[in-house]
């Protein structure tokens, strides 16, 4: 299975078996070059998982055995990022919030109702996950806050040739009370059923942000 980024460069390739992951992940920097090879076997990672930066410079690898050990991320310099541990291919609560805290440290992030907004201005086009236009992936967005979600950062953007900007997950603050969680995990849920979205963590942990591949 093939994906790719939406300016048209080849994001991932991962061999699937019986419906899961099985055989190598590899995923490709923006520009082109081999960012992350992870093996897998029968929807589990299992194996040594490396990581290079956008000059196809090595970075580190680690080790995982049937989805159980610790995932290591680099930034380019070669300084740690982040250590996730899962056990069984599950992320534990505290491995969810260092996740999502890594990703909130890069830069290219805006406040998601104001970024697809700000197409208009800027006469170039804002493309959330695979919703057709700004209008509709921003009603999903208003209906977060109408939820009762605090944030919603719309992080890791980037751009095409024509400077159309394309994001693929959202950040997504959650209030404390437990109606307001079920709400908008919910909304998160609906998408997930339409095979249009990815929700981490699966279930409520108690975490404070959700997140949302799209």
């Amino acid at each position: 299975m093939r994906t790719r980024y939406r300016n048209g460069q080849l994001s991932e390739e991962q061999p699937r078996l019986n419906g899961r992951n099985h055989g190598v992940l590899r995923r490709w920097h923006k520009n082109g070059v081999l960012a992350l090879e992870q093996p897998h076997k029968h929807g589990l990672a299992h194996g040594i998982c490396r990581q290079w930066n956008e000059d196809g410079k090595l970075l580190g690898c680690f080790q995982i055995e049937h989805g159980t050990g610790t995932h290591r991320h680099w930034y380019d310099n070669g300084q740690l990022q982040s250590e996730v541990s899962t056990v069984d291919g599950a992320l534990t609560g505290r491995a969810h919030q260092l996740f999502v805290e890594s990703i909130l440290q890069k830069p290219n992030q805006a406040e998601a109702g104001a970024w697809l907004i700000s197409g208009k201005r800027k006469r170039c086009r804002m493309q959330l996950g695979d919703f057709r236009n700004e209008r509709k992936a921003l009603e999903l967005v208003q209906s977060l806050y109408a939820a009762g979600t605090v944030s919603v950062t719309a992080v890791d953007l980037y751009q095409n040739a024509n400077g159309d900007t394309f994001c693929d997950r959202l950040i997504i603050e959650l209030p404390k009370a437990e109606s307001k969680r079920d709400a908008i995990r919910e909304i998160c849920r609906a998408l997930c059923a339409k095979g249009k979205a990815s929700l981490s963590p699966k279930s409520d942990l108690g975490e404070t942000r959700l997140g949302l591949l799209l």
